[in-house]
């Protein structure tokens, strides 16, 4: 039978509350002495790693030397309802949008360390305003315009040993790389002149890393010729594009599958999923030539994932296509064994699973469970895996994991689909657990004086210093019925972001959202007309600080 690792966190705040909360310690009740009993020993412990817009999709997640994660992913302008307002994006943040203000998209990455976040990008498509500092320094790519969840394909994320990050996705026009240390350079791998979806022509991509600091990007195209595992690596100026293993075509077959590719001492090796075979395989390179193996048959091989240990050993990750999760280890000299954690795993299509290895040579692996709908995370120190509880993960999904080379923590990532959210959990033991504070790039001045004033009639709602632990000072306000009417935000916080959002539930839908900003500083937010009832408002980022809205 499969153990479990409990993961006891007290119920004494709300967990959803939790994940959110512990991205803004500054604010949150989880700062307070026994708000949160984390108890002893090791414990996974979820939080919201960014959720402005439609964050998150497509993520991946790495570990530098240091410790600390990375994550890519895509990120999107929310899709709203109608009466719905936006959150406004925080001074510093990626550009979602053309500068003409048409929808697109970003390459983000965020990263926390010494519990505090900081979320910007790889690439997004205009560029930042003089003056205006987004982190990482993102290329502009103008293919970004018009790029959404349905036309494009995966980002993964690497760390070389000088720190420098490395970012791949496929966009709606190919295959793109963008890296660099401050600022990130991007580069147009593969043209694509054919309309992309997430079934292909093109698949979701991998990068990795060589001792040199040379990146590899591999990925699978389909053509009416068949398809073909395509790996680049820079010659000059340039990208040299190699073919790994060409495939035949697979009629009615779900394609070009996932790719992956790590780094190793005696060169670079890709899996792939040859679909007309149905079958996982490998390919490695030795400097002149690639050389192609079996490693499983009779496998759908979807949402392949890949790992190497410091000895050169390969540790994969993939769904079976019959409800299972496999995991497929090689040692440095070659051969595969096959071992199946616990599972039921068939997700939907596109989905991911995740493989990590620490320096001990301990494996963790995570997918989706298709019968509880939540993300799982496993560890083995040889063929048996040990279940670990993964808290708030339900209906998450595209999951990866990270572990810092000492073991020390491990790094859950997965997407929120219901709320468009990225999240993290990390798996540590308690003590070493630091409770992340706000990001840098959400705390932008905002002048106080010659901003709004609150007309009259307005209803005040103020949040004054320590409202972050003590709440807002207006835990119950009431407004007319059937009748537009505005609410003053009155953030005397200094320095703490804050902002006012109106729900027609505790986690509802958003009605009316201002945006979020440090005080002091007020915000006039006009809500649409209600009907007689009660709604719900609270600061999105310190969701501890709520009350209710009695429209009569």
């Amino acid at each position: 039978m499969l153990a479990r690792i409990p993961a006891d966190v007290s119920k004494r705040l709300n967990l959803f509350a939790l994940a959110l909360a512990l991205t803004a310690a500054a604010c949150n009740q989880a700062a307070q002495p026994g708000a949160i009993d984390l108890g002893q020993g090791r414990r996974f412990v979820p939080m919201v790693a960014d959720s402005i817009d439609d964050v998150g999709l497509q993520g991946q997640v790495t570990v530098g030397k240091d410790g600390v994660p990375y994550m890519s992913y895509w990120g999107f302008p929310a899709v709203l309802k109608e009466g719905e307002i936006p959150i406004g994006r925080p001074i510093g943040a990626p550009f979602l949008t053309t500068k003409v203000g048409d929808p697109a998209s970003a390459v983000m990455v965020a990263s926390v360390s010494n519990g505090i976040f900081t979320r910007g990008a790889a690439a997004m498509p205009q560029e930042a305003p003089g003056g205006v500092i987004v982190p990482f320094g993102p290329a502009t790519v103008d293919s970004l315009s018009g790029a959404k969840p349905a036309n494009v394909n995966g980002t993964d994320i690497a760390v070389a040993e000088d720190g420098s990050l490395h970012v791949a996705w496929t966009g709606q026009d190919g295959l793109w790389y963008a890296g660099g240390s401050g600022t990130f350079a991007a580069s147009h791998v593969l043209p694509l002149t054919s309309a992309l979806s997430t079934a292909g022509p093109m698949g979701w991509p991998s990068v990795a890393v060589d001792d040199s600091g040379t990146p590899w990007v591999a990925v699978t195209t389909t053509s009416f010729d068949g398809q073909q595992v395509l790996v680049a690596s820079p010659d000059g100026d340039e990208w040299k594009v190699m073919t790994a293993s060409p495939l035949e075509i697979c009629s009615g077959c779900d394609q070009p599958a996932r790719t992956q590719i790590v780094a190793t001492s005696d060169g670079p090796v890709v899996l792939y999923v040859d679909t007309a075979a149905g079958a996982v395989s490998a390919a490695r390179f030795d400097g002149k030539s690639w050389t192609t193996e079996t490693v499983e048959t009779g496998v759908a091989g979807s949402g392949l994932s890949l790992a190497v240990d410091e000895g050169g050993g390969l540790h994969a990750a993939y769904y079976s296509g019959k409800g299972e999760i496999h995991v497929a280890t090689s040692s440095a000299g070659g051969g595969w064994t096959i071992s199946k954690p616990e599972n039921t795993g068939d997700p939907a299509p596109g989905a991911s699973t995740g493989i990590a290895v620490d320096g001990s040579g301990k494996v963790y692996v995570t997918w989706h469970d298709s019968a509880t709908k939540t993300v799982e995370l496993a560890a083995a120190d040889g063929s048996t895996f040990t279940a670990i509880d993964t808290l708030n993960t339900a209906g998450g999904t595209y999951p990866d994991v990270a572990v810092s080379p000492d073991g020390a923590s491990v790094f859950l990532t997965w997407y929120d689909p219901a709320q468009g959210n990225l999240m993290l959990g990390l798996f540590g033991e308690s003590d070493d657990i630091v409770v992340a504070e706000p990001s840098p790039t959400t705390e932008a001045s905002v002048a106080p004086t010659g901003g709004p004033e609150c007309p009259k009639g307005g209803i005040i709602i103020t949040a004054a210093s320590g409202a972050a632990s003590a709440g807002f000072s207006e835990t119950s306000v009431e407004a007319p019925t059937d009748e537009l009417f505005t609410l003053c935000f009155d953030n005397k916080d200094s320095g703490v972001p804050h902002n006012l959002a109106v729900l027609d539930a505790e986690g509802g839908t958003s009605i009316s959202a201002s945006s979020v900003a440090p005080g002091p500083v007020l915000q006039v937010l006009e809500v649409p007309a209600q009907p007689v009832g009660e709604l719900y408002f609270q600061c999105d980022v310190h969701p501890n600080m709520n009350g209710k809205l009695i429209v009569k």
